[in-house]
């Protein structure tokens, strides 16, 4: 069977088991077994899979990580494994990165059963980087990260190969989030080394304020202009439009930005206000609060109601609207909120995740999605 099948069929099975998940034991028997499992290694041979693997720190003596998935003789990627809907914080972090200094592996794996976070030691030989080059949420992939898991497949797997490809990724990943920073709101030394070329005078404070709005604006019909001429580009399969996307910012306003021209807002700060239309601004402070009002409006204008009702989030997996705070499989919302009577709206989400299930109901609900805007301060 193909990893994309074997990942829906587990998909839908992690779906199902989560209400039922209570404690660590649960959550690596239940979900965490079956994901290494799909990754080729055999769970019930202990010459590729350690459970309760030594990890002796300093003086302490008896330290154990959850499993050590082995390669060639040797722990490969160490996993540690939370209860499932414990946040994978600092302090789990830590945890992973004690066992990953005194061991020679080259991957570390957190995870609380459905987000898998991949660490490796990118920045310092032998020391584990304090983010992950990775991350794998079972419930909720796109189709680019089959790809990326597929390396750490046991047939697969080659160090240096998930070494040189966990580089790429991180530091991708890096200069996608810089740009699209950039290209929100450009500082003054991007300002200044775009426009040094074309400006001979000196550039002040004052001349570099003028010249933001017009290096936005430069962007952005740059963007446009290219992938209008190289359709090829952002389709090739090699890196899928997902991978492709960057914050676009507005053309028509220095201070609003349309909010289907937003992508990859992991590392954003949330928008402070939300417009619909010329009138309708009402304050926001995170993500979760976007979808939220977006729903509230849609359902306020008579475009969204209870006959629409259930509303998928992305066609498989995650159910997001519904008349009651439950998916048809009989699945608990994790963070419910009634909009208006008959209309539950689930909203325990990533932030991307958020952002695209927002663009999404606009699409879909509203007949002008680009008058919904958005403000950073």
């Amino acid at each position: 069977m193909a990893l994309s099948d074997e990942l829906e069929k587990l998909s839908k099975q992690c779906a199902n088991r989560i209400r039922y998940i209570d404690s660590e034991e649960a959550t690596k028997n239940s979900l965490v077994l079956p994901f290494i499992g799909l990754l080729g290694f055999d769970i019930h041979e202990p010459t590729e899979v350690i459970p309760e693997y030594t990890a002796d720190i300093g003086i302490k003596k008896g330290e154990k990580v959850d499993y050590a998935l082995m390669h060639e003789g040797k722990p490969a990627i160490l996993v540690e494994c939370k209860t499932y809907g414990v946040k994978l914080n600092h302090n789990e972090v830590s945890q992973l990165l004690r066992y990953f200094n005194v061991t020679s592996t080259r991957f570390g794996l957190l995870t609380d059963g459905i987000c898998y976070r991949f660490f490796s030691d990118l920045d310092r030989q032998n020391v584990m980087d304090s983010e992950p080059f990775f991350e794998f949420n079972i419930l909720d992939y796109a189709l680019s990260q089959i790809e990326e898991l597929s390396l750490f497949q046991k047939t697969n797997f080659q160090i240096d190969n998930c070494v040189d490809r966990a580089y790429r990724l991180k530091y991708v990943k890096k200069i996608k989030n810089q740009l699209g920073r950039e290209l929100s709101d450009p500082t003054d030394d991007f300002v200044r080394s775009l426009m040094k070329p074309s400006y001979s005078g000196n550039l002040t404070k004052r001349l570099l304020k003028q010249f933001k709005p017009m290096v936005r604006e430069a962007f952005a019909e740059f963007l446009r202009d290219y992938i209008a001429a190289h359709p090829d580009a952002v389709a090739d399969p090699v890196e899928p439009p997902s991978k492709l996307q960057v914050q676009v910012p507005a053309t028509d306003s220095v201070d609003w930005t349309p909010l289907i021209q937003i992508s990859e807002v992991t590392h954003m700060k949330a928008p402070t206000s939300v417009q619909f239309g010329s009138e309708d601004i009402l304050p926001i402070t995170s993500w979760a609060q976007l979808l939220l009002k977006v729903t509230e409006w849609l359902v306020r204008e008579g475009r969204l109601s209870s006959t629409d009702l259930p509303v998928d989030g992305n066609g498989r997996r995650f159910l997001f609207i519904n008349s009651v705070p439950i998916s048809p499989k009989g699945r608990d919302f994790a963070l419910p909120h009634q909009v208006s009577e008959g209309i539950f709206i689930e909203r325990k989400f990533s932030s991307n995740n958020l952002v695209e299930y927002c663009k999404r109901l606009l699409t879909r609900f509203s007949s002008r999605p680009e008058t919904v805007k958005l403000k950073f301060l």
